[in-house]
């Protein structure tokens, strides 16, 4: 079953799309869960992403990821890419901030 779950394809970014690159730090955490029953079951990707800062861009990014689809891009402990969300479904972005 080898090659089940690689991305085969090429792909640009649109020039007009935003795709802002984000610095995360060493607490941020990947997973995949399996979800729903079988033979209907699928994985739920989950990205907890965590970036220090709390000034006008953070608080901007934060509106814009809570009120838009967003696929991202995160690479693994392994140094390879997961594709997190997709085009074709809705997905749901948490946002928030710790202002201390």
């Amino acid at each position: 079953m080898q090659g089940l779950s690689v991305f085969y394809s090429v792909f640009l970014l649109n020039y007009l799309c935003v795709t802002p690159s984000i610095s995360m730090l060493e607490k941020s955490q990947l997973t995949s869960e399996p979800q729903g029953e079988y033979p209907s079951q699928t994985q739920l990707n989950k990205l907890v992403a965590v970036h220090p800062g709390v000034g006008e861009d953070a608080t901007e990014a934060t509106s814009f990821l809570n009120n838009d689809d967003n696929v991202f891009i995160a690479q693994d402990m392994e140094g390879k890419y997961r594709v997190i969300g997709s085009e074709k479904w809705m997905n749901k972005t948490t946002a928030s901030q710790d202002l201390g």
